[in-house]
């Protein structure tokens, strides 16, 4: 688990252990530990190699960053 403070609630711990699932809790900062950051990381450097500089073309070019990393993304999501 992340250290969100919502995510630290009693009542999500007890959710997640009534569901039969282990509790695991991430270090303070670890973005190596955390999918997320990672995908965030290949989706700023695709923005920043094709430079859309105007909104319509900025949500065309994250469209086609998320469409070139969904195989990623399916592999650290499911």
């Amino acid at each position: 688990m992340d250290n969100l403070s919502c995510h630290k609630m009693a009542e999500v711990e007890r959710l997640i252990r009534a569901v039969g699932a282990e509790l695991s809790n991430l270090p303070a900062y670890s973005p190596d530990l955390n999918s997320i950051e990672k995908m965030f990381s290949k989706l700023k450097e695709f923005l920043r190699s094709v430079a859309a500089r105007t909104v319509d073309k900025l949500i065309d070019a994250m469209g086609d960053a998320l469409s070139l990393n969904q195989a990623w993304l399916k592999a650290r999501i499911a």
